[in-house]
């Protein structure tokens, strides 16, 4: 009879669920950057801003307002999936 073997020890508690949404972190506007070394910045292009959820049996983007655009980016998508990951969440 064969048996099964898991490569986690057996106390490992299960993952949390995905979750449904993940607020986005939003930019600040300042006049001027900050200045040291502990400070990074970027600059705030215009553009969608989508977050890609990655789960065992689906890929979904979904943009700040909560809406499922997965179906306006297929190619997106595509590439999410070969990442082989079991889960995870892209901003």
């Amino acid at each position: 009879m064969a048996r099964a073997f898991s490569k986690k020890p057996p106390d490992t508690p299960p993952p949390d669920p995905m979750p449904a949404r993940v607020d986005p972190c939003l930019a600040m506007l300042f006049d001027k950057p900050p200045k040291g070394a502990d400070w990074a910045f970027e600059v705030k292009w215009d553009g969608y801003r989508l977050a890609v959820h990655i789960e065992p049996n689906r890929v979904r983007i979904i943009t700040r307002g909560g809406y499922d655009w997965t179906d306006r980016f297929p190619s997106i998508a595509t590439e999410a999936r070969r990442l082989n990951l079991k889960t995870a969440i892209l901003d």
